[in-house]
């Protein structure tokens, strides 16, 4: 068996595939809450305890977990992190709640398109969901016959989390631990800190971690933890799909048992590191025509919506292989046109801040802030 530290390599694994796959089964298992048959749900209706939706949403968090650790560890400036994730998330963000409030919007609503515009409600749509500040579930007008009535874009509930936990390892592995003068032991004063706080809510949040089919916000943030946590690890996290089938195994023989909770989030995040760099599976060059998972997540519930809408009721299947391959055009467009363009801009704040320290105001501003006893800040703003 190797370890996540000897497999661990950014151009050889699969978590574009596992990410594209993952928006897939969300865009799969919302069709049958959009076209009324949501009771019908097929991992929900055979577990009893989660569906594909919620399946897939936990999977994205344990890589984005993993991701999010992997990328603070191998950079020194605060900067150049937050940079990073505001390009990530924002652009393709606006530019879908733009075409869904200004451009959907108006073409599918019961109102006049001026009466629409004029809505505080359209308004407060675009605001509220853009900036993840205000998530608003409705447009004036919009998709109120529908069988899931008015609900524009549910997915998007999960993106706030996910900032807040940027923002959260932002402010220690970059921010406090740095500040403390620990920088050297970062890592794992970040992990024990991590431990601390799964362990706490697996012994104190046991109903809020075992709640995956609802929209909360527990168990997300313990698969993003634990993915963190893995990576953090990964000098001692070893890698096999014989010990991935016994976390399944353990799960299915400790059903309805206080440790089938913990086994579960172990098998999921577990399985999820060995298909993405056991050597069984190898699909290491998926995104290589783009990275569309996150356009996916982004635009297949409107799609949905928008199909009940104009061809009215339908089988949930006959929903998702209509809906999935215009929502991959959608996706590939946001690539292409939004999220490629955007990411292609990273560094540009660095960059840009460098132009303002001179060769000579360089070595000043660092002395000056060694001297007042601040070497980390001289290393967040000079780099």
């Amino acid at each position: 068996m190797k370890t996540l530290l000897e497999l661990d390599d950014a151009q050889k694994n699969n978590f574009d595939a596992i990410r594209f796959v993952a928006a897939a089964m969300v865009i799969f298992s919302h069709a049958y809450a959009i076209s009324g048959h949501s009771s019908e749900e097929p991992l929900a209706a055979k577990t009893a305890f989660i569906s594909f939706g919620a399946f897939a949403v936990e999977i994205f968090f344990v890589v984005s977990g993993y991701l999010i650790a992997r990328s603070l560890m191998r950079r020194n400036n605060i900067v150049d992190f937050a940079e990073a994730r505001i390009l990530r998330i924002f652009p393709a963000l606006i530019m879908c709640c733009a075409v869904c409030a200004f451009i959907l919007g108006p073409i599918v609503t019961s109102l006049r398109p001026n009466d629409y515009i004029a809505q505080p409600q359209t308004w407060k749509y675009f605001i509220g969901n853009a900036s993840l500040t205000n998530i608003q579930w409705f447009l004036p007008g919009v998709f109120e016959q529908n069988v899931y009535k008015g609900v524009v874009n549910g997915p998007l509930w999960t993106l706030p989390i996910e900032l807040k936990m940027y923002g959260a390892m932002l402010v220690l592995g970059l921010g406090m631990i740095p500040l403390l003068h620990f920088w050297q032991y970062r890592a794992r004063i970040l992990a024990t800190m991590i431990g601390a706080y799964l362990l706490y809510s697996f012994t104190n949040q046991s109903a809020e971690m075992a709640s995956h089919h609802t929209a909360s916000a527990h168990p997300l943030v313990a698969f993003f933890l634990i993915g963190a946590l893995a990576y953090l690890c990964r000098r001692i996290t070893f890698i096999s799909s014989t010990l991935a089938l016994a976390f399944w195994a353990a799960l299915v023989m400790a059903r309805g048992t206080p440790l089938s909770i913990p086994l579960y989030y172990a098998a999921l995040t577990y399985s999820v590191l060995v298909i993405s760099f056991d050597a069984t599976f190898k699909v290491h060059s998926f995104a290589k025509y783009g990275d569309l998972s996150y356009g996916l997540y982004l635009y297949g519930f409107p799609v949905k919506q928008t199909i009940i809408l104009v061809v009215g009721a339908m089988g949930a299947g006959t929903l998702f292989l209509i809906a999935f391959p215009t929502t991959l055009l959608l996706a590939w467009l946001s690539w292409k046109c939004v999220e490629a363009p955007a990411l292609a801009h990273k560094g540009f704040i660095t960059r840009l801040s460098r132009k303002f320290h001179t060769r000579r105001m360089r070595p000043i501003l660092r002395s000056l802030l060694e001297k007042l006893g601040l070497p980390r800040i001289a290393r967040w703003l000079l780099g």
